[in-house]
């Protein structure tokens, strides 16, 4: 008795730590999903912008770039969301500012 009930305490253990990943692979299985847009709004030079690449490469989270220096439109719409910084990155119309794969990835799965 004492091992099972060892057993459902870490999972229920596992299942609030991994609750955004479990629901965001759960609504990937469903019928006709269509991921949310996700653009960020980033420099060349930004070592954050830099790595949130990086996790989007490994995540593999299709998104779109929009450099705020060479892009005039990227630049008005960092303004219009908050800007202060890089990154921004917008999911959907949930807007995170700075390095947050945590919060891309609750913004993922309660899209």
């Amino acid at each position: 008795m004492r091992l099972f009930l060892a057993f459902l305490l870490l999972g229920s253990v596992y299942v609030w730590q991994h609750d955004d990943e479990l629901r965001l692979a759960w609504r990937q299985s469903q019928p006709g999903y269509t991921p949310p847009q996700v653009t960020l709004f980033a420099t060349s030079w930004c070592g954050y912008c830099r790595q949130m690449r990086e996790y989007f490469a490994a995540e593999k989270i299709p998104y779109t770039e929009l450099d705020i220096e060479t892009s005039a439109q990227g630049k008005v719409w960092h303004e219009q969301l908050g800007g202060g910084g890089v990154p921004v990155i917008l999911v959907g119309e949930k807007v995170i500012h700075g390095y947050d794969p945590d919060g891309v990835s609750a913004a993922l799965a309660s899209q």
